[in-house]
């Protein structure tokens, strides 16, 4: 009797879990529709967000390709870029040439032009000052603006234009300046202080007349016409500089200025080159 009664409980304990694993393989995965299937989709989303941010990378250190941007996009890749040089510091090699390139006056109908020319070379005669800024260096007062801070402050209200080509595995891109009259040196408060180092009336007449005294000029009679003003930089594909090339001219016009007894009008034009090479990062 109790062999036939453990044998029936056995068989009814058996049923019991066949019936109960019946259940479980029965019971449908997908029952909450809230739980799989929307976490994969929401994981797929968070990707293609991700690409998408990548594609339109526009910060030079995480290179992109500037040909594909705006104006307003390339003006800040351009700062960026440059202005990388004055924040990280890399080592480059420097050339800045400052020259009188020709002196035309009305003092005795232009006779006494050739002696003009000849005093006033002799004070900007065009010698190149090169060098080497160490990596690590300050490099402020050796590439572009003067400010201590940033190497360029253009905003895409004080462009004339602005370009960028793709060479190889680099990127060539140039802004241009419009004419200014009298721009402010002050840092970022001219198109041409913003990317340059200029000069003020007052600056500009001491350093064509210097101290020999030969030429007699008054700088609140002076005007600075400021014009093809350019900077060209390449950069390679993750936003590094690799080169700068950059200048422009000013005529300093001015008026009753005087050899020795002798007035006129006089127009000094003048250039300004800049360049840095060989960076290292």
């Amino acid at each position: 009797m109790k062999k036939t009664l453990s044998t029936v409980l056995a068989i009814l304990l058996t049923l019991g879990m066949l019936g109960a694993f019946a259940a479980c393989k029965d019971k449908p995965v997908s029952a909450d529709p809230s739980t799989t299937e929307p976490t994969t989709e929401t994981t797929t989303t968070t990707e293609t967000t991700t690409e998408t941010e990548t594609e339109t990378e526009t910060d030079p250190l995480g290179g992109g390709d500037p040909t594909t941007l705006d104006n307003a996009q390339l003006l800040d890749y351009f700062n960026t870029a440059v202005n990388a040089v004055r924040e990280l510091k890399p080592q480059f090699d420097y050339v800045l040439i400052r020259k009188m390139d020709k002196v035309q006056t009305t003092i005795l109908g232009g006779i006494v032009d050739g002696i003009i020319n000849s005093v006033v070379k002799s004070l900007m005669p065009g010698d190149p000052e090169t060098g080497t800024v160490k990596k690590g260096d300050g490099n402020h007062g050796k590439f572009l603006s003067d400010s201590e801070t940033k190497a360029s402050l253009l905003t895409l209200s004080q462009l004339s234009s602005i370009t960028a080509t793709k060479e190889g595995a680099n990127y060539r891109i140039t802004v241009k300046l419009g004419p200014a009259t009298n721009p402010s040196m002050t840092a970022g408060q001219s198109s041409y202080s913003s990317l340059h180092q200029i000069q003020d009336p007052k600056s500009t007449v001491e350093a064509i007349v210097g101290d020999n005294g030969a030429i007699q000029a008054d700088p609140a009679k002076t005007t600075l016409k400021y014009r093809d003003g350019f900077v060209t930089i390449v950069v390679n594909a993750a936003g590094q500089l690799q080169s700068m090339e950059g200048g422009f001219k000013v005529d300093a016009v001015g008026k009753d200025w005087a050899v020795s007894i002798l007035k006129g009008d006089v127009t000094a034009m003048q250039s300004t080159s800049v360049k840095a090479s060989n960076f290292v990062w």
